[in-house]
């Protein structure tokens, strides 16, 4: 029989939200005709209004979590971000102190963490661009 692993009590201060939804970006519909190539993949005519869209856009859409906290904006994610950790609606969108984006289950989350007061030393991030985060503190490998 395996012995017991050690026990350890959680001590971290992280940027979160709530999460009402995941919502995944939909192509705008356009007024013209358009080609069926890829502008990214050099497979497109390049003067439609979807290779005018993809060119200014990119060639993927996003995807974002949406916070059930009113005054965030949408949060955007990666297709990678959506794989590895699996979010869900009622679960927590999570951000490290170096930046780490997870997800947490609303149980697991809200046992361990409570809400820091506004004179908490780190007290998030800012997001400040797709995949951008303004950390503040010191930064620390504690995601692991």
């Amino acid at each position: 029989m395996q012995r017991e692993l050690p026990k350890y009590k959680c001590h971290k201060e992280v940027g979160a939200v709530k999460i009402k939804a995941i919502e995944q970006e939909k192509m705008p519909e356009f007024k013209h005709a358009t080609c069926r190539g890829s502008y990214a993949l050099g497979t497109a005519c390049g003067n439609c209004e979807r290779c005018t869209w993809e060119r200014e856009h990119g060639p993927l859409l996003r995807i974002f979590i949406v916070p059930a906290e009113k005054g965030y904006e949408p949060i955007p994610v990666t297709g990678t971000y959506i794989s590895k950790h699996q979010p869900v609606a009622g679960g927590y969108y999570v951000v490290y102190k170096d930046g780490y984006e997870s997800f947490s289950p609303a149980e697991a989350f809200e046992d361990g963490y409570t809400p820091c007061p506004t004179d908490c030393s780190w007290v998030g991030c800012k997001i400040v661009g797709p995949h951008t985060h303004e950390i503040g503190g010191p930064v620390e490998a504690d995601h692991v």
